[in-house]
C-alpha cells in the first residue's frame, strides 16, 4: 500500500484498492478486510516506528567507503609495493 501512495496513488485510493483485494489468512484461507481494518494497520506500523529516523543508507555507505579508503590508504604508504 506504501507503494502505491509513493507512486502516486492517493493514501485512501491505495487504502481503498487494498481492502479491495483478497488476503490470504495464516491458515491459508482467503478473505477480505475493511477499509478501517486496513487503517487500523497503518496507525499500529505507525506507532511501532521508532522515533527518530535512521540514517539514509547513502550516508552510511559514504562513510563506510571514507573508512575504507583511509585504511587502504594507511596500508598503501606503510608497505607501498
Amino acid at each position: 500500500m506504501t507503494a502505491r501512495a509513493l507512486s502516486g496513488q492517493g493514501m485512501d485510493a491505495a487504502v481503498r484498492a487494498v481492502a479491495a483485494q483478497a488476503h490470504q489468512t495464516p491458515a491459508g484461507e482467503s478473505t477480505t478486510v475493511s477499509v478501517r481494518s486496513v487503517y487500523r494497520w497503518l496507525a499500529e506500523d505507525d506507532r511501532d516506528e521508532p522515533a527518530v529516523p535512521e540514517p539514509a543508507a547513502p550516508v552510511i555507505l559514504d562513510d563506510y567507503r571514507r573508512r575504507v579508503l583511509a585504511r587502504l590508504a594507511r596500508e598503501r604508504r606503510a608497505d607501498p609495493f
